[in-house]
Parts: structure tokens; C-alpha cells; sequence
């Protein structure tokens, strides 16, 4: 038999939510609050209308847990460690990059002009380094996409973008690859990006 991985939310929601919650089937126990199995945290944030922030310690543990599911992605080298060199190929429309691992991701032209055009107004105002979270924070402000922030716009769920790896590939990581081979950034191990001015191109 084997064990499942569940998210627990102590949080309240509005009656009609409540109720819905219950007729799809998530569970509410008072010691615990909602248990949600991971394969359905996306479905729980549609219908309470939030992203579940995860601590990115309990990220790492989950991993470590979870050592039989796709061990290569969980292997790329967020921090430029991977051997070898990634292939970047694009068109007018799309990027599509192949990682060292063999993984390959397709992401939107306007996603990486966002990244150049954030990391290029940062660097006019004097900005030499910031944390990741803080860069990606602006792009997905700029962009529009409002998944992974609160109701009200007002915070962004770091640890919940961080949690979902396809996106934080898409529209984080693949991206800001793509600037550091461009000379635009490099990216540290202690998950900050370094703003390269003209002259330190040059």
C-alpha cells in the first residue's frame, strides 16, 4: 500500500465555497484543516479562489520523499551545475530550449522580451542584483499572469510558483537561461540575479 502526500490549509472559507469544497470531495478536519492531495491543489486554488503558499523547505522534503517520480527533472541544475550545454532554438513566436538532461520546454517569445525588458529598466535605475523571487514578481506583474498571486494583487505566493515545476521552468528559469547566455544576467547559487551593465558585457 502505498502512502499519499497531502497539503494541509487551516484556513475559512464563505459558506457557498465551503460547500463546494465538501461536494467535490476535499476533506475539512478541525485538528488539520483542509487535507489536499497534491494531484488536486490546482482544482482546491479554482475553487477557493487562492494559491496555497508551501514552505520551500517542506518542497525539498517532498522530493527527497518522492524518489521514483521523474528523477531527471528533479536533477536539472537550477544553478547553471548541469554538464554540458543547453541548445536554444527559436522563432518569432516561441523559444525551445533542451537542457543537458534531455528535458526540452517551449516558451513564449513575449515571456523572455518581459525578462530582458524588467532586467533592462532594473539596470538603467542602478539595480545590480535582486533575489529571483523579486524578478520574477515583476515579470509576472508586467505579463499579466495572476495565477500564483493573492485575490486582491497585492502578494505574490512564491513558494506555491516555486512549487509547480513546469511553470517554474517556463516562466522563470528557461527565461532567465536564455538572458545569461544573451550576457544580460548571470545567476548565483544563492538564488540571485546579477544585472550586467553594458560595460561589463563589453
Amino acid at each position: 500500500m502505498k502512502g499519499k502526500i497531502l497539503i494541509s490549509l487551516d484556513r475559512r472559507f464563505s459558506q457557498s465555497i465551503y460547500a463546494e469544497l465538501r461536494e467535490r470531495g476535499f476533506v475539512y478536519i478541525r485538528e488539520y484543516g483542509w487535507l489536499i492531495p497534491i494531484s488536486r491543489v490546482e482544482e482546491f486554488e479554482k475553487i477557493a479562489g487562492l494559491a496555497i503558499p508551501i514552505d520551500e523547505g517542506d518542497l525539498l522534503k517532498i522530493e527527497s520523499l518522492v524518489r521514483e517520480v521523474k528523477e531527471a527533472e528533479i536533477s536539472i541544475g537550477e544553478k547553471g551545475e548541469s554538464r554540458g550545454e543547453m541548445e536554444i532554438a527559436h522563432d518569432e513566436a516561441i523559444y525551445k530550449v533542451t537542457l543537458p538532461s534531455g528535458m526540452s520546454y517551449t516558451v513564449p517569445v513575449s515571456i523572455v522580451q518581459a525578462y530582458k525588458d524588467v532586467v533592462e529598466e532594473l539596470g538603467k535605475r542602478g539595480v545590480s542584483k535582486l533575489k529571483k523571487k523579486e524578478l520574477v514578481e515583476m515579470v509576472l506583474r508586467r505579463i499579466g499572469f495572476t495565477k500564483f498571486f493573492s485575490r486582491d494583487g497585492s502578494y505574490f505566493y512564491w513558494e506555491t510558483f516555486y512549487g509547480d515545476r513546469t511553470t517554474y521552468h517556463t516562466h522563470y528559469y528557461i527565461p532567465a537561461k536564455i538572458l545569461e547566455s544573451m550576457g544580460l544576467i548571470s545567476l548565483t547559487k544563492q538564488d540571485e540575479v546579477v544585472i550586467r551593465t553594458v560595460s561589463s558585457r563589453s
